[in-house]
C-alpha cells in the first residue's frame, strides 16, 4: 500500500463498552511481560456494535499458559495467546489471519519494539508476496512478486 497507511487501526475502541475491560486487562496482563497485545476484529476497525467482544492477540517469547492470561481477563474479551515467533513466521509465511491482525489491528502494548517488528515484517511480506488489500481478503499478484524478484536480481 505505497503512500497509504498500513494501519487502518480505530480509535473508537477507547470510547467502547470493552474500553474499560481492556485497560484493566492490559495493566493486569504486564506482570506476565508480553512481547505484544494486538487488539483485532471489530474493536480495532471501529464497527463494533455495543454487544461487541474485544479481540485480543497476546504475544509471549515464551508458551504462556491460555488459563494464566484468560484469569487475568474480565468483561467482554475474547484473548487469543500466542507466542511471538509463531506469530512472526506466519506473518512472514503469508497466513492472511495473522498480517490482518497485525497490519489492521491496534498495537495496544509491546515490549522491546516487538510489535513494531512484526508489523514491519508484515510490511515486507504484503510487499513481496504481492498481497493487496481488497473488501472481504486478500488478493494476490503474482506478477508483483515476480517484478519484486527481479529487481532483487542484478
Amino acid at each position: 500500500m505505497p503512500g497509504g497507511s498500513w494501519s487502518s487501526c480505530s480509535k473508537a475502541w477507547e470510547s467502547s463498552p470493552q474500553a474499560s475491560a481492556i485497560r484493566s486487562f492490559l495493566e493486569r496482563i504486564r506482570e506476565l511481560e508480553p512481547d505484544a497485545v494486538f487488539l483485532f476484529g471489530s474493536l480495532a476497525r471501529g464497527d463494533y456494535l455495543d454487544t461487541s467482544d474485544a479481540d485480543l492477540l497476546v504475544l509471549f517469547s515464551r508458551p504462556m499458559p491460555y488459563a494464566e492470561v484468560d484469569r487475568r481477563a474480565h468483561g467482554n474479551l475474547h484473548i487469543l495467546v500466542e507466542t511471538w515467533e509463531k506469530v512472526r513466521r506466519q506473518v512472514q509465511e503469508g497466513e492472511p489471519f495473522y498480517l490482518e491482525i497485525v497490519l489492521e489491528g491496534c498495537l495496544l502494548e509491546e515490549r522491546e519494539g516487538r510489535g513494531r517488528a512484526l508489523i514491519e515484517a508484515a510490511r515486507e511480506t504484503v510487499l513481496s508476496m504481492g498481497f493487496r488489500r481488497i473488501p472481504g481478503g486478500w488478493a494476490w499478484s503474482p506478477s508483483a512478486q515476480t517484478q519484486t524478484a527481479s529487481e532483487e536480481t542484478p
